[in-house]
């Protein structure tokens, strides 16, 4: 038995016999939340009256003083004709049985009492009352359902020929259509020249088989200028006997969010245009920018080739007064093994220590020029590298914005590539920059020529 269902309901037992009553209400009372017990059908009938809206199942004696068991029951149908009623009778005659019957008693227990069939039989009606407690609790909720629905999204019902039987007061609203406008005119007749009329038959065909619809539609109103959009959802309305009566079709107007996300998505694609074109605008200037340090970045080439062939001027006027030295080194030798040469040569010598010395104050000169020239060079190219490394910096820093901006809106490929091409382009420039530096520094060793001189 299923004590829980019987734990929440409560029982009238009215009996006269008081060990009966004491007896079976005390084993009663382990099954059910509450139980009431009257000694007569009187004070049966008072009690009922007054706790009527708790008591759940009567359980009572037919013979008894003042108000017997059959004639309390007929007092009681007059007030609730539905409540469960069982008789518990030494008696078991034709006569009882049908008054029984149009009592509606739903059962009877001879004395004495079997309890267990007495239990068996309770347990059964506290099933019924359980159910009956849960149909009522979902037919409120389904009321409420309803009543939600038709607050907030329109409700059109149709008969099996798809003619409107009935519209909310939502749908009325929306369309400027009344009720008396719609009733009997096709459900198809509401919708937008827009749409096919191949949904609605398939719409029809779904019906019939029983089969939900869902889906957007175009719809008029009355004002045919404003139509709507609706999500639509359609499923057959059955009978009782699961018999196919017609369509319930519930919408919600989404005409407003797809105005909405419209305005967005052109908002958005105006944005990415804009986007597009001040990259475009960037990407010249990253042009112009790059042209700007080529053509610099070739001067210093130029300026480079200059040092280079001043380099290999002076390495060729060193070379030839170093061969110059050796002849006259050997010239003193000879005057040193032959005076009388010394003599004949002496103005030859002098001139010659003239010209070595001339030459001498000449390569002096060429190597401060050059000293001169590599600092110069060194000092412009750092000075150049630094305008680069922050016109790259500043570059970088806008280029990374606009690929923010633009990725923000969503993935433009071909921009992204642009950007990465000339932040590549502006990246190599600068790396050419500093090899040229280092070039230079390596073609104007200072230590290598110190070292030259001081011989």
């Amino acid at each position: 038995m299923e004590s829980n269902v019987l734990k929440n309901l409560t029982v009238l037992y009215v009996e006269d016999d008081a060990s009966i009553r004491n007896e079976l209400s005390l084993l009663l009372a382990k099954f059910f939340k509450n139980i009431s017990t009257a000694n007569d059908g009187a004070l049966g009938l008072e009690k009922f009256i007054n706790n009527q809206h708790s008591i759940d199942i009567i359980i009572t004696d037919i013979n008894m003083p003042n108000l017997n068991g059959i004639d309390m029951v007929k007092k009681i149908r007059k007030i609730n004709s539905s409540i469960p009623v069982l008789f518990t009778t030494a008696y078991s005659d034709k006569e009882f049985l049908s008054e029984a019957i149009k009592l509606r008693v739903n059962d009877y227990i001879i004395k004495p009492i079997d309890v267990r069939k007495l239990l068996g039989v309770l347990n059964t009606l506290g099933k019924v009352i359980h159910n009956e407690i849960l149909v009522k609790k979902q037919n409120k909720e389904l009321i409420n359902y309803k009543n939600a629905i038709d607050l907030n999204s329109i409700v059109i019902k149709t008969d099996t020929s798809l003619n409107i039987t009935y519209v909310n007061d939502l749908f009325c609203r929306t369309t400027s259509f009344t009720q008396t406008e719609l009733i009997g005119q096709n459900f198809s007749s509401l919708k937008h020249s827009d749409v096919s009329s191949s949904i609605f038959k398939e719409i029809y065909s779904n019906m019939l088989e029983n089969k939900t619809w869902n889906g957007c539609i175009k719809y008029i109103t009355k004002e045919n200028n404003t139509p709507y959009i609706a999500e639509t959802f359609i499923m057959s309305t059955l009978s009782d006997e699961g018999v196919i009566t017609g369509a319930i079709c519930i919408q919600n107007d989404i005409t407003d969010d797809l105005s909405k996300k419209r305005n967005t998505q052109i908002a958005l694609m105006k944005d990415k245009g804009d986007i597009f074109i001040k990259s475009k605008e960037v990407s010249a200037e990253s042009n112009i920018l790059v042209n700007d340090l080529t053509l610099q970045i070739n001067k210093l080439e130029e300026n480079l080739r200059t040092v280079k062939l001043e380099k290999d001027k002076f390495m060729y006027g060193f070379a030839k007064a170093k061969n110059d030295l050796k002849i006259t080194k050997k010239e003193l030798m000879n005057f040193k093994n032959n005076p009388e040469l010394l003599e004949t040569q002496s103005t030859s010598t002098l001139k010659t220590n003239k010209e070595n010395a001339d030459f001498r104050i000449e390569v002096k000169k060429m190597a401060e020029k050059l000293d001169e020239l590599e600092n110069n060079k060194k000092r412009a190219l750092n000075q150049q590298k630094i305008n680069y490394e922050v016109e790259i910096d500043d570059l970088t820093t806008e280029l990374e914005d606009y690929k923010i901006k633009i990725d923000s809106l969503g993935n433009i490929e071909i921009i992204n590539q642009k950007i990465q091409y000339w932040k590549q382009k502006a990246k190599t420039e600068s790396r050419r920059a500093e090899e040229i530096e280092r070039k230079v520094v390596q073609t104007g060793d200072e230590s290598f020529l110190k070292k030259i001189f001081s011989k």
